[in-house]
Order: C-alpha cells, then structure tokens, then sequence
C-alpha cells in the first residue's frame, strides 16, 4: 500500500521466534520516548483548548507500544508509527512556512499534506487495523493469542477517528484560507486567562 513489495502480514511471520535488528528497536524506543515525553508538558504547561484529543492520542499510543512489547511484536509498531511519521514531515513544513511571509508555498504545502494524511491515516491504516483483527491470528500461529490482536486493534481505531477529526479540522482550516486569505492553526492553541475563566463561569 506504500509502494514497496512487502506485506504488512510479514511482522507476524516465525512469530515468536524471529529475528528483530536492533535498529528497529532502537526506532521503536526512540519514537515511544518521545510520545512519553510528550504527555509531561500537557499536564504542567499551560491548558490547551486540544488537551483531551491529545491526552487520547498519546494513551492509545502509549497502549500500542506496550502491548506490541508484551507480545513481541516491535516490527508492528514501528510499521504503524512509520505510516504516522510520513505526514508529520509536510506538516511540520507547512506550519514552519506559515510563520514566514511564504503563505502560498506553505498552503500548497499544506493541501499536499492532506492528500497524504487521508491517504496513510484514513486508508492505509484502517487496512492494518483490519489485517488485525481478522487476519493476522492465522497467519502468526496459536502462540499469539487472540486478545492481544483486539486490544491493537481497539487502539488504532480509537487513533483512526481522531485522525479522521483532525483532517475535517484541516479541511475548514483550507476553506478559511481559500475565502479570506487567512488561516488561524486552532488545534494545540493556548486558552487565555480570559477564555478559562469563561468556561468557569
């Protein structure tokens, strides 16, 4: 689904006797430290108006990386989080330019960058989220057991329609940048005193 000629079923092949590089542990410890190191500045910085979707998206995140160390299975999570890491570099490029007076470069940048998230988290990734629960017990062998498969599964689909709300986000975000010539990043913005207070009340 990626281009290349491998098979997504292929990290549950010799399960659970096969050979992991240790290249791929060290991506898949790297990337679970940073979404470990992620949940610290929400809960001592300063409330943003996204805290619960974020606070969702790093659990289930952090869920992944567990159950896929207790079943042995880090070539899955890393597969799943490559599939993330690809539309976070257009989208990093995008928010970066949109702080320079290149708006244009940074909204093409931007609409490239939704064809490529709903392309990997609204359609590649629902494909594995299925591959788990109805095809890889077969092909992994009865040392894997079944609940583990569910419990993955669950988890990327709780990420899947996050994922899902955050592109009908950027969509309005495009839409507002085509009507008035501006766009304002709402998602990870910081409430004021003002705004809190009003919720208060």
């Amino acid at each position: 689904m990626l281009g290349g000629k491998g098979e997504f079923l292929f990290t549950f092949r010799d399960y659970p006797y096969f050979k992991c590089p240790k290249l791929l542990n060290y991506y898949c410890l790297i990337t679970m430290g940073y979404h470990l190191g992620s949940c610290y500045p929400m809960v001592v910085s300063a409330k943003k108006n996204d805290i619960l979707e974020m606070s969702l998206h790093h659990l289930a995140c952090l869920g992944c990386y567990l159950t896929c160390y207790l079943v042995n299975l880090p070539g899955l999570i890393c597969v799943v989080n490559f599939i993330h890491d690809i539309a976070d570099v257009t989208m990093n490029i995008a928010r970066g330019l949109s702080e320079t007076t290149f708006k244009n470069s940074s909204a093409i940048i931007f609409v490239f960058n939704q064809a490529v998230w709903g392309y990997t988290r609204l359609y590649v990734l629902p494909c594995l989220c299925y591959t788990l629960f109805f095809q890889a017990k077969d092909f992994a062998g009865p040392m894997l057991h079944v609940e583990f498969l569910y419990i993955l599964g669950f988890l990327q689909a709780c990420l899947i329609c996050l994922h899902a709300y955050w592109w009908v986000m950027f969509v309005q975000i495009l839409l507002s940048f085509a009507k008035s010539g501006k766009a304002e990043d709402t998602i990870g913005k910081i409430e004021s005193n003002k705004d809190q207070a009003k919720e208060k009340i």
